[in-house]
C-alpha cells in the first residue's frame, strides 16, 4: 500500500506540474498577444494560501510534511474584453449535450485561447461504431465509438453464447474466466437413424458430439407392409401381392382368367388344346378339347375324307381286317383309333376307343435354354415337359415371379474433418442396388459432407494461441477444436531483467510484465516479522521482487545494556535492542572524571559531536571526493562514506551479489560490519540500483551516529518522495558534511 500511496503522489504530482505548464502557456500566449498598454487585472480571493516552506525556528524539530491538494483549474484562460481585435485561435471546448450521440445532430463549442471568444459548430451526424476493449484489470470494458470519440463508461462483463462445451463471450471477446457453460444448447450434434420397418419401430436420435449427451429420441412407427410388389401364386385358384419391403404377401386374391384361346384345333379323331391366364398374375392354364368326329356328307367326311361306313355296298364286309399301320393307341393330341380294312372290298372303317390324352406338364425341364431364374431385378422362366415329350415333344414355358431384395444393413460412417462420411442405409446382397428405407439411391445420396468439427486427429496437448488462451489443435486439418484459460502459476521475479514472470501450466506460455501494482496488492504480502527502517520499523512485503514497505513506526527498544563500561577519561557505550525487529541502538557513556581525562559532559543523552550550529567541529571534506551532481548507486554511495572515514581495514560482506572481487567491496563489507549499509534482504545489496532518497537518510544517518554527530536537518532532502532515486546527490553529500556554498 505504501507503494501505492506513493504512486499516487507521483501522479498527482505530475498532473499539477501538466497544469501549471498549461497555465504558465496559456499565460505567456496571452502575454504575447495582449496590447502593450493592457496590464491584467489583480484580483484578491478570501482564501489565503499558506505558506508551505518550512519554519527554521527553535521549535521546528523536524520538516514539516507538504500535502499536495488538487485545485480545479480553467483550462483555458479567458482574456481581458478589452482585446475587441483578435486572430482567434479557435480549440474545442464542450459539448452542448451531455454525451455526444452519433444518431442526433449536436453543437461543438469551441472558445479562442487569445480572446475568449466562443462560437458553435453544427457536428455532422452519424451512427455510433463501437470497438469493446477489456480493461488492463480485467473486470470491465470500454467502449469507444470510432468515428466520433465518445466513450462509454466502464461497463461490467456480460457473458453471451455459452454452449455445453464452450464458456461464452463478452462483446469486447474477454472468454468468461468462471468457464459457466449452458448445459442445454448444444450446437454441435448429429443424427443417428434406426430405419423403421414394417413391423418394427425405429429411431431418431440426435446427440451431442461434444459433451455426448443423448439430446433428444424420437421414435419412428413402424411402416406397415406396401403390398405395392409383385403377386406371386397364392394356390391354384388364387394369388397375392408381395410387400415391397420385406416378403411378406396379401391376402389372397382369385385369379382373372382372359377368355380360352385355341392353341391346336381338334379334329375328327384328334383332341385339340385351347389356353387362358391371369390378367393379374400372368398363370396359365390349359385344356384339351374334344375330337370333333367326322362329319359325313353323302358317305364322306367333309373334314378328313373319310368314307362313312354305315353306307352298305354289294358287300357285306364282313372279312374285315385290322389294318395296323392306321390304328394307334391314344397320345397327347390323338385318340386311340383302329382302322379296319374290309378284305373283300375297299371300306374302311375307323373306331374311336378313348379320347386324347392331354399334355401332362409335370417334368421340369432344368436344362432348357429357355430356363431363367427369377432375381430382385428381373422375373424368371421355368420349362416343364409333358411326360410323354418322347412322342408328343410338348413343353410349357412359365413365368417366375421377382424375389424380394435381400437387405444388409449398413450403419453410418461419420463424416470428419478431412474425410466425407456415408449415410446408414442398406444394400441388396444380390443386385447391390442402394436404398434408403424404401428409396432406391445412389452412392452420391449417401455422400455426408466433410463435418469440420469432427476432429479424428485429436490430442490432450494444449498450444498458445494469444496472452488470454491456449488451444487443442487437430493433427490431421490443424485446426482449433478446443479453447481455454491459461493456468497461471505463481509469479516471480527476474531480477536480471527486472520483471515479474508466470507460466502456464498447460501449454508452457510465459506473461511478464514491470508493472507490480497490476499483479499484486501489498496489503496481502506484509510479512509477520518487522524490518528495521528509517527512524524505525515497518512490514516489508513479500511479493518476489517487491520490497515495499510498510508504515513505520518507532522501536519498541528494551532496557539499556552497558557493554563497555565507562572508564576515567574513556567514554563507555550502552545498547538497547528493538524488541520487534531486533535493531540496536547505542550510545556513549561519558568518561569519568578524574585524572585520566578532562572531557566533562553534563547531560549524556546529547549525542558527541554535531555540526557547526550546534557548538561542535564542522567536518570538512575534500572537494574532490564530492561526486557529481546527479543520481549515484547504492556502493558508490557508501563508498563516499567509506573513503570520508579513511578506508580503514573490513571484512568482505557477505552479500551474493558483492563478491570480493567487486569494486566497492571493501567499502560494502565496511558499512555492513559497522550497521551503516543494510541490505534490501539477507543475501542482497543490490549494489548497481540507484540509491533512494529514503536510503540517502538512512545511510547518513547511521553514519552520523557511528561519528558521533547529530543529525543535521537536511534542507536538500526536504519535499523529495522517499521512493524516488536520489538526483541531487552533491548537494545532499555537500550540505552534510558542510561544504555546501550556502
Amino acid at each position: 500500500m505504501m507503494y501505492l500511496k506513493n504512486v499516487g503522489k507521483r501522479a498527482l504530482a505530475l498532473v499539477l506540474a501538466l497544469m501549471m505548464c498549461v497555465g504558465m502557456l496559456s499565460t505567456a500566449a496571452f502575454a504575447e498577444d495582449a496590447p502593450e498598454t493592457t496590464e491584467p487585472e489583480v484580483v484578491e480571493t478570501e482564501d489565503k494560501t499558506e505558506a508551505t516552506e518550512t519554519e527554521t525556528g527553535d521549535e521546528a524539530d523536524e520538516p514539516e510534511e507538504v500535502e499536495l491538494v488538487e485545485t480545479a483549474q480553467t483550462p483555458l484562460a479567458a482574456a481581458p474584453a478589452a482585446a475587441k481585435s483578435c486572430n482567434h485561435n479557435w480549440v474545442y471546448d464542450h459539448c452542448k449535450w451531455e454525451e455526444i450521440n452519433c444518431q442526433v445532430s449536436h453543437t461543438d463549442i469551441h472558445r479562442c485561447t487569445k480572446c475568449g471568444a466562443e462560437k458553435e459548430v453544427l457536428a455532422q451526424t452519424h451512427s455510433h461504431q463501437m470497438t469493446y476493449t477489456e480493461n488492463r484489470f480485467g473486470l470491465y470494458h470500454t467502449a469507444t465509438c470510432t468515428k466520433c470519440g465518445y466513450e462509454e463508461p466502464l461497463r461490467d462483463h456480460h457473458y453471451n453464447g455459452a454452449t455445453c462445451k464452450t464458456p461464452g463471450k463478452c462483446v469486447c471477446n474477454k472468454v468468461d474466466p468462471k468457464g459457466t457453460l449452458a448445459p442445454n444448447n448444444h450446437v454441435n450434434t448429429e443424427t443417428v437413424t434406426v430405419p423403421a420397418t414394417c413391423t418394427t419401430d425405429g429411431s431418431e436420435t440426435v446427440k451431442c458430439n461434444d459433451c455426448g449427451k443423448t439430446v433428444s429420441t424420437t421414435i419412428l412407427p413402424q411402416t406397415g407392409h406396401s403390398f405395392t410388389g409383385n403377386y406371386v401364386q397364392a394356390g391354384t385358384s388364387s394369388h397375392a401381392r408381395q410387400c415391397a419391403n420385406c416378403t411378406a404377401t396379401s391376402e389372397p386374391e382369385a385369379h382373372k382368367m382372359s377368355d380360352w384361346k385355341v392353341e391346336i384345333e381338334a379334329k375328327c379323331l384328334t383332341e385339340g388344346k385351347e389356353t387362358r391366364s391371369c390378367t393379374v398374375c400372368g398363370l396359365r392354364q390349359s385344356q384339351t378339347i374334344d375330337a370333333l368326329g367326322h362329319n359325313y356328307v353323302n358317305g364322306t367326311c367333309t373334314r378328313c375324307g373319310d368314307s362313312d361306313p354305315s353306307i352298305k355296298t354289294d358287300c357285306e364286309h364282313k372279312n374285315m381286317v385290322k389294318d395296323e399301320e392306321k390304328s394307334h393307341a391314344a397320345t397327347c393330341t390323338l385318340p386311340e383309333v383302329i382302322v379296319w380294312n374290309c378284305a373283300d372290298c375297299d371300306f374302311v372303317r375307323s373306331e374311336v376307343k378313348s379320347l386324347a390324352l392331354g399334355h401332362d406338364y409335370s417334368v421340369s425341364w432344368g436344362t432348357h435354354a429357355d430356363n431363367k431364374p427369377a432375381t430382385c431385378t428381373e422375373k424368371g422362366a421355368a420349362v416343364y415337359r409333358c411326360s410323354r415329350y418322347d412322342e408328343c415333344k410338348a413343353f410349357e414355358v412359365r413365368e417366375v415371379p421377382m424375389k424380394p431384395h435381400t437387405a444388409s444393413v449398413i450403419a453410418e460412417v461419420p463424416a470428419t474433418c478431412t474425410k466425407t462420411g456415408t449415410a446408414a442405409h442398406w444394400t441388396c446382397t444380390v443386385c447391390s442396388k442402394l436404398f434408403k428405407g424404401t428409396k432406391e439411391v445412389t452412392a452420391d445420396d449417401l455422400v455426408i459432407p466433410v463435418d469440420a468439427s469432427n476432429h479424428t486427429g485429436k490430442t490432450d496437448e494444449w498450444q498458445e494461441v494469444n496472452d488470454a488462451i491456449h488451444g487443442m489443435f487437430c493433427t490431421d486439418c490443424k485446426q482449433q477444436y478446443a479453447t481455454g484459460n491459461h493456468t497461471f502459476g505463481a509469479w516471480s521475479y527476474n531480477e536480471s531483467e527486472q520483471n515479474w514472470s508466470r507460466v502456464c501450466g498447460d501449454c508452457g506460455y510465459t506473461q511478464t510484465t514491470t508493472d507490480a501494482d497490476a499483479i499484486h496488492d501489498c496489503d496481502d504480502y506484509w510479512s509477520e516479522d518487522y524490518y528495521p527502517s528509517n527512524n524505525g520499523h515497518a512490514h516489508m512485503c513479500t511479493f518476489p521482487g517487491c520490497g515495499n514497505m510498510d508504515v513505520t513506526v518507532n522501536h519498541d527498544f528494551g532496557e539499556w545494556a552497558v557493554i563497555r563500561p565507562a572508564q576515567v577519561g574513556v567514554a563507555g557505550e550502552r545498547v538497547h535492542t528493538c524488541e520487534s525487529c531486533g535493531y540496536m541502538d547505542s550510545e556513549a557513556i561519558p568518561a569519568l572524571p578524574g585524572t585520566g581525562g578532562d572531557t566533562e559532559i553534563d547531560d549524556p543523552d546529547i549525542p558527541l559531536g554535531g555540526g557547526a550550529e550546534d557548538g561542535g567541529d564542522e567536518v570538512e571534506l575534500d572537494d574532490a571526493a564530492v561526486p557529481l551532481a546527479g543520481p549515484v548507486t547504492r556502493a558508490e554511495f557508501v563508498d563516499f562514506l567509506y573513503r570520508d572515514a579513511g578506508s580503514p581495514e573490513a571484512g568482505m560482506p557477505t552479500f551474493t551479489d558483492v563478491p570480493a572481487d567487486h569494486e566497492f567491496a571493501p567499502a560494502v563489507g565496511w558499512g555492513q560490519a559497522n550497521d551503516i549499509a543494510w541490505g534490501v534482504s539477507e543475501t542482497e545489496f543490490l549494489p548497481d540500483e540507484l540509491v533512494t532518497v529514503e536510503q540517502v537518510k538512512l545511510f547518513l544517518a547511521r553514519y552520523a551516529k557511528f561519528k558521533g554527530i547529530e543529525m543535521p536537518e537536511l534542507a536538500a532532502l526536504v519535499g523529495l518522495d522517499d521512493q524516488d532515486p536520489a538526483m541531487n546527490c552533491d548537494e545532499i553529500l555537500g550540505e552534510f558534511f558542510g561544504t555546501d556554498d550556502e
